[in-house]
């Protein structure tokens, strides 16, 4: 989309993607240039190992492959996701730095991880150290921050250093679709739900089954729960569902390609997500199928989904399985007897065109101009 706006457009990334990219031709146009650490200082990186230490490395590398050139830019657009702890290296330069869309995952309440993965506990740990230790610490974060014309926020949980620099920040959601609206859907028995998404820790795929099961204590009417994605928390989410007596009710998908998730999202009502992620490109695939979130309060997927979701407050761990099952089972009603369904799906396709990527792009264009 945004090749479409500029003549003369430079992209910079690792090696890996500009291959990729070369054999696109939505990308012919621009140029493209791969930039790489040294493999000296990045031999250590297999897949997620050692990834943030690399990612603050591939920065610097950036910033010295700016340095050494002599083009004169007009806008220079650092694109990044999950990482306002990482600074940039871009030198002073006469033109606009654009920096977002910046955010970070909030916290796991470390309630939510013990109850199934205590091994995660020291992990979190770790991450919240880190964060802290680069936004509290790192002299190049704060010189990153005011070297940049424009940030943008992709959620409103602004990092502490940013905090000086509010009058640059631009805050609106960035998880786009690329899936047409669907604004028919079959209302047909049972009630489905749907979670996409990694099954890890952050995304709370437990505590989504847990409330599940004790919605159906309380109710009779006919619902599914489907889930679709791999990771770690996998076979646990199997044993738990059999412990809790609902396997019948519950299926868990390995992740689909695109071509067969839309099918899902079509077939589903609404959509559970319950991650404490920044933001969530998956809710603004549901909200084109005209699917309703329910999930947590002061998240990344509620601030995408915006009036579409139904959120609850995270408390203790008991606390919010109890009254996102609650939730579902007033949402269940609401689908039995029609009451408002329309109108939440109607919500829900009015938010997804705001979240489409050609809108979201254009947002960020008019940005340019800020």
């Amino acid at each position: 989309h945004m090749l479409q706006h500029f003549d003369h457009i430079t992209i910079l990334s690792r090696p890996n993607n500009i291959e990729k990219l070369q054999q696109d031709p939505l990308f012919a146009r621009a140029k493209l240039i791969g930039v790489d650490v040294h493999p000296l200082l990045g031999w250590f990186k297999k897949k997620q190992r050692g990834i943030i230490f690399y990612y603050y490395l591939w920065q610097v590398a950036v910033g010295r492959w700016l340095s050494s050139r002599h083009t004169q830019y007009d806008i220079i657009h650092l694109v990044n996701f999950h990482t306002d702890w990482c600074a940039h290296f871009i030198p002073t330069t006469p033109a606009r730095v654009v920096w977002g869309p910046v955010v970070h995952h909030g916290n796991l309440p470390l309630d939510f991880i013990r109850s199934h993965r205590l091994v995660e506990i020291p992990r979190e740990a770790l991450r919240r150290l880190a964060k802290q230790w680069f936004w509290q610490c790192d002299p190049f974060l704060k010189r990153a921050i005011t070297r940049t014309r424009t940030i943008l926020y992709g959620n409103p949980d602004i990092a502490p250093p940013f905090q000086a620099k509010k009058e640059a920040i631009l805050t609106f959601p960035y998880g786009g679709s690329v899936f047409p609206l669907v604004p028919e859907k079959n209302r047909a028995a049972p009630f489905r739900i749907l979670f996409v998404g990694r099954l890890a820790a952050l995304k709370n795929p437990v505590l989504a089954l847990d409330a599940f099961a004790q919605f159906l204590r309380q109710t009779s009417a006919p619902a599914t729960l489907t889930f679709i994605g791999n990771g770690p928390l996998e076979s646990f989410l199997r044993s738990r569902a059999v412990a809790l007596g609902c396997l019948q009710q519950v299926k868990i998908i390995p992740q689909l390609p695109q071509a067969e998730l839309i099918q899902h999202y079509k077939d589903a009502h609404l959509f559970f997500f319950p991650s404490v992620e920044s933001q969530g490109l998956v809710v603004a695939e549901a909200l084109s199928h005209g699917l309703p979130l329910l999930g947590l309060d002061y998240t990344g997927p509620a601030y995408i989904a915006g009036d579409a979701a139904t959120t609850v407050a995270p408390q203790s761990y008991a606390e919010t399985r109890d009254h996102l099952a609650t939730a579902l089972h007033h949402l269940c009603t609401d689908f039995i007897t029609s009451t408002g369904w329309q109108m939440r799906q109607r919500i829900a396709l009015e938010r997804a065109l705001y979240m489409q990527w050609p809108a979201v792009c254009e947002r960020i264009r008019a940005a340019y101009d800020r």
